[in-house]
């Protein structure tokens, strides 16, 4: 005969690893906030991307538009590292 494994309950009769994976939804109003962030954050990509040339911005400016797309996080990339910077003028 085999011995079950036992495992642990909550006061309410929930399983212990049901509780520990179990989250807060998000409100609806922390929602229609980041959404509302993601938006102006990648128009403002899109808009900078829109204003520069091939040259001045590492790799395609597809790329970039589809990643900012994506997520946030890609936006503040392409403002990091996708922008290429200004070289310095001699002479004023």
């Amino acid at each position: 005969m085999r011995a079950k494994a036992e495992t642990g309950t909550v006061s309410d009769g929930r399983q212990w690893h049901t509780r520990l994976v179990a989250r807060r939804r998000p409100s609806p109003a922390t929602i229609a906030v980041l959404l509302v962030a993601h938006l102006v954050v990648t128009s403002v990509t899109w808009r900078d991307i829109r204003h520069r040339s091939e040259e001045q911005i590492r790799g395609s400016k597809r790329l970039w538009r589809v990643l900012s797309a994506t997520n946030m996080s890609w936006s503040l990339a392409y403002f990091l590292l996708g922008r290429k910077r200004a070289e310095l003028r001699e002479g004023g």
